[in-house]
């Protein structure tokens, strides 16, 4: 097996194209540190390309900020509509008091999710530590006849998702991944979810609970004014944004525009999205139309424009899908581009939240955080 660098993903032999029954699908080898955040919850998004006609998950632990961010990234690609109507289910256990009640709720509160416990039966013999612990970690989603899975050491939680040090395979499948007889023998082990469970393993978990390893990164103190500015970088060759395969900026209040869907990106910005335009004397010029994708959905038409009118703040902008379009809302978040074969994936998530949090940090410490321009918004690379 080849060395797979962190961050990067290695592909097992084989096109995956005319696979036979029994034949398992080509498969990639994710990992993620602290240096290169979020690419679990990125293998997993990417799944979120088709449509989905079942999600099945096991996993030994769950956590509230896990599921938050992985539902709401995923319900946002997918649309509240088609979310809803996808039959879920999740698998986890109560071992050792790790899964937080709390998550157990939010998941059974999702339209049209079973939540079921494994070793459940623990709960009745007043504790909760397991002679056989349930330690699966497998994301399962059913498209079309086919399967795709994540599947590896990364639980359902925040850090799992972010910042962890994981590893995990990701199948984009055309064969049958798991046989339904091996899922219903999973399945069978355990037990619903209900109100007794839950005031069960309320009353049995530990005060305080148990350490879960699952707070949200600490943030790195950056000073605007200690960083430089993109466009004199690239000016300087020193940067070349091309050579990265993320690019996340600080929306800010997205005030031009009536549906606050141009975000301001710095000059240069064109490079990361494959362009090559230089020519700045100019008042408005169209640079192109990168190709945007969100889950399923993806747009050609939208525009990314240099803006130098004397007035203007010497920025390009990029005008991203509205919430008509099915984009999300981008005000006061953090916007990230992760480029695909595809084009480039939006991910959109609140400036504090553990994610953007986690890509300002290892922006910072590899010293890849820069000011759009003259003001003190700020842009990163990874």
């Amino acid at each position: 097996m080849a060395s797979v660098e962190p961050g990067h993903a290695v592909s097992q032999q084989g096109s995956g194209e005319g696979l036979q029954e029994g034949v398992v699908a080509p498969m990639e080898l994710v990992v993620q540190d602290e240096s290169t955040p979020g690419v679990v919850l990125d293998a997993l998004l990417s799944l979120a390309s088709q449509t989905i006609d079942q999600l099945r998950i096991a996993v030994a632990y769950t956590t509230v900020g896990g599921s938050q961010l992985l539902l709401s990234q995923w319900r946002q690609r997918v649309g509240a509509a088609a979310w809803h109507a996808i039959p879920k289910v999740l698998l986890t256990s109560v071992d050792f008091g790790l899964t937080d009640p709390e998550a157990l709720v939010l998941w059974a509160q999702e339209p049209n999710t079973r939540v079921r416990l494994a070793n459940a039966h623990l709960l009745a013999r007043g504790h909760l530590r397991p002679s056989n612990a349930f330690h699966s970690k497998l994301y399962l989603l059913d498209h079309q006849g086919h399967q795709s899975c994540v599947v590896g050491s990364a639980n359902l939680s925040r850090r799992a998702m972010t910042v962890n040090t994981e590893i995990v395979a990701v199948s984009r499948g055309t064969a049958a991944l798991m046989p339904q007889p091996e899922w219903d023998r999973l399945e069978a082990a355990t037990t619903p979810f209900d109100d007794q469970l839950l005031q069960q393993y309320r009353g049995l978990r530990p005060q305080p609970p148990p350490h879960q390893a699952d707070d949200p990164p600490a943030p790195v103190a950056i000073q605007p004014g200690a960083v430089p500015a993109f466009p004199d970088e690239v000016d300087a060759g020193r940067l070349n944004p091309a050579a990265f395969d993320r690019f996340w900026v600080e929306a800010g209040s997205m005030t031009t525009g009536g549906s606050r869907n141009i975000l301001e990106v710095p000059r240069h910005a064109n490079r990361f999205f494959g362009f090559a335009f230089n020519n700045y004397a100019g008042q408005h010029v169209v640079i192109g139309h990168p190709v945007l994708t969100l889950g399923p959905r993806h747009w050609n038409d939208r525009q990314l424009a240099w803006h130098g009118a004397p007035r203007m703040n010497k920025m390009e902008r990029l005008t991203l899908p509205t919430a008509a379009q099915g984009g999300p809302s981008y005000p006061n978040t953090a916007v990230l581009f992760r480029r695909h074969a595809g084009g480039f994936e939006i991910e959109v998530a609140d400036w504090n939240s553990p994610l953007a949090v986690a890509c300002r940090n290892a922006s910072a410490a590899a010293r890849r955080v820069y000011r759009l321009g003259r003001g003190s918004r700020l842009c990163g690379l990874l």
